[in-house]
């Protein structure tokens, strides 16, 4: 069993220094230009072109992609990297980028609320930080008690912690401040909704006062109109009054 090991471990190896490539090759002259174009190429150890399989097999601790570009270019010929495949190799160089840009330092600022009485206990408040690994930038405010610290891939809970220990000052972290502009638009758009709602109630107490007045017009209160007597009944047994006209 270890012999078998042993002998896969020495194949993995050999097909490491191992490049093989297909290329285009009709003629004797087209397999002494490819031979030529690998003849300079530092490392290489051996070269086998098989025209049958239109493959040339390169034996050396080269670079395959440098390889594979010199022959095509020296060559003229179309050409096609087989053995490594890159792709795998690509994609491990992809995703090392990806983690590279993962562990880029983060800029982080830091405002610490630290009790002082004079401008001793902000240079030893100052000096304290600046002796914290990741921290580059210090600015003290002795009347605001405040201390704005700027560092890469700091953390606040820790930085507090070792100005406590090293100055015996009681720090804590003033949290950020709020977008105040946002604020003021959650309040405005508050109070346009009231007044938007507000038109609403008014409107319908007007609409509501003018079916009211509508409704008024179409039925009006009949008045007490005086009873007028026509001509021809003047002297009718049916009007009471006739007797005093005669």
């Amino acid at each position: 069993m270890p012999d078998e090991k042993k002998d896969e471990k020495k194949d993995e190896k050999k097909d490491e220094d191992k490049v093989v490539l297909r290329v285009d090759m009709h003629c004797e002259a087209c397999k002494e230009k490819v031979r030529k174009s690998l003849m300079q190429f530092p490392g290489l150890e051996k070269i086998d072109i098989d025209m049958k399989k239109q493959t040339v097999t390169i034996k050396g601790k080269v670079d395959a992609k440098k390889l594979y570009e010199t022959v095509k270019k020296k060559s003229g010929k179309r050409t096609e990297l087989i053995s490594p495949q890159l792709k795998k190799e690509e994609e491990k160089k992809k995703e090392e980028k990806k983690e590279d840009k993962k562990k880029e330092p983060q800029e982080v600022t830091v405002v610490l609320k630290i009790k002082m009485h004079c401008g001793a206990c902000a240079k030893e408040v100052k000096k304290a930080l600046l002796k914290i690994d990741g921290v580059y930038d210090v600015k003290v405010d002795l009347e605001g008690e405040k201390v704005t610290v700027k560092g890469k891939n700091i953390d606040p809970e820790k930085v507090r912690d070792k100005v406590t220990k090293k100055t015996g000052k009681h720090a804590e972290i003033v949290p950020p401040k709020k977008d105040e502009k946002k604020d003021e638009k959650k309040d405005e758009k508050k109070e346009q909704k009231k007044e938007e709602k507000d038109e609403k109630k008014d409107g319908d107490k007007q609409g509501d006062d003018k079916k009211g007045e509508q409704k008024k017009s179409e039925n009006p209160v009949p008045k007490s109109a005086p009873e007028y007597v026509y001509p021809p009944q003047l002297f009718s047994d049916e009007n009471p009054n006739a007797c005093r006209i005669m």
